[in-house]
């Protein structure tokens, strides 16, 4: 099986308490920051692969995490620390 290259890019989000992202299948999280006042997710891909919906929600510290979700990374903005997980399961 011939090997693929792989790129980082980086796609800017709102934050809200649930977002829903068109990545490439299989694209991995790196990295979740602020840049000059926009929320971005690098993510690690495959160039060429198709894009699929991925959920996730925004928590503020001291709030409520929903069984559903898992940890992918905590970021900042401003005076405020947020808290980005991903849906596992929508049942």
């Amino acid at each position: 099986m011939a090997e693929m290259n792989r790129s980082v890019h980086k796609y800017p989000f709102v934050i809200q308490d649930e977002v829903t992202m068109l990545l490439p299948r299989g694209a991995k999280i790196v990295l979740v920051e602020t840049q000059n006042g926009q929320a971005m997710m690098w993510c690690e891909v495959l160039p060429g692969f198709p894009m699929v919906p991925r959920n996730f929600r925004i928590y503020g510290t001291g709030m409520i995490i929903r069984s559903d979700c898992a940890h992918v990374a905590s970021f900042q903005d401003d005076v405020f620390v947020w808290h980005l997980y991903e849906v596992i399961n929508r049942d």
